[in-house]
C-alpha cells in the first residue's frame, strides 16, 4: 500500500468516515484509468472461452480503447443457474387458477 493511500485511509478513519473507502477506491481507479496507458477489461461469459476465442477478443478490444492505450484482458466464467433460468417462489394464493374447460386463467375465488 502506498503512503498516499495509507494517509488517505487514516484521514477518513480519523473523521469516522470509513464508509467512504469504497467511493475513494472507485475514484482512484477512475483516475488511474485516465492517467495510465493501460485499461483493464473483464470479459464475463457463461462458459469458458477457448484459447482461439480469447485471442480473438483480446485482439479486437484495443480498437475500442483510446489511441495509445494497452488493454489488459481478464476472462471470467460465471455459471448461470441450472437451465439458464432463475426460479422465483410465488405463494400459491398469488397464482391464477386454470379452468380445466377453457384452459384460460380465471380469477381466484
Amino acid at each position: 500500500m502506498s503512503s498516499e493511500v495509507k494517509t488517505a485511509l487514516e484521514a477518513i478513519a480519523a473523521d469516522g468516515r470509513l464508509d467512504l473507502a469504497k467511493k475513494l477506491a472507485s475514484k482512484a481507479a477512475a483516475l488511474k484509468a485516465v492517467t495510465s496507458k493501460t485499461l483493464d477489461a473483464t470479459v464475463v461469459s457463461a462458459v469458458a472461452l477457448t484459447k482461439d476465442q480469447q485471442a480473438t477478443v483480446s485482439k479486437a478490444l484495443p480498437s475500442y480503447a483510446p489511441a495509445g492505450q494497452t488493454v489488459n484482458v481478464e476472462f471470467v466464467v460465471v455459471r448461470p443457474p441450472l437451465g439458464g433460468r432463475r426460479a422465483h417462489a410465488v405463494p400459491r394464493a398469488c397464482r391464477p387458477a386454470l379452468s380445466p374447460i377453457t384452459r384460460r386463467s380465471t380469477p381466484l375465488q
